[in-house]
């Protein structure tokens, strides 16, 4: 190492400003795109998720997941993937069911939902019940969701 240093940079505040404006024009173009669950046509668009996380320092009030992280689809993806809070999940008026089918990968989907789904005393021996071993079929029900 050389010491001080003979690379230096600066960031000019305009810099920051023209990096903001960017930011936040690319963020209202991806977050006004269709919802990807809105496709009718067939879509193989969640096998080739392509865009970018975007951290909860940016304070993203759409899209995000409980961590606060945010994914902000590229264009070529062409549609937005619609995220729900577990309190938007407990006041569905109506019953409603998700049905999550495949391999290992789909079922820690089902694993996360049921997760964001219970509450902590809840899940405490999740991990010796049936469910959180399940590799067949597996049904939870809380309020008016199904899983």
């Amino acid at each position: 190492l050389i010491h001080p240093s003979p690379l230096q940079f600066g960031i000019q505040l305009a810099d920051v400003q023209n990096a903001n404006d960017h930011f936040n024009a690319v963020l209202k173009e991806r977050l006004s795109m269709p919802p990807c669950q809105s496709i009718e046509e067939r879509f193989d668009g969640y096998s080739r998720w392509n865009g970018d996380w975007i951290g909860p320092e940016t304070k993203l009030d759409v899209g995000k997941i409980r961590t606060g992280w945010g994914f902000l689809p590229s264009r070529e993806m062409g549609c937005k993937i619609e995220t729900f809070s577990k309190e938007d999940l407990l006041s569905i008026p109506e019953k409603k069911s998700i049905y999550v089918i495949g391999t290992s990968r789909e079922r820690g989907v089902f694993l996360s939902l049921v997760d964001m789904l219970l509450e902590p005393k809840e899940k405490e021996h999740f991990g010796d019940s049936v469910v959180g071993q399940c590799w067949g079929r597996a049904v939870v029900e809380k309020g008016n969701m199904k899983v």
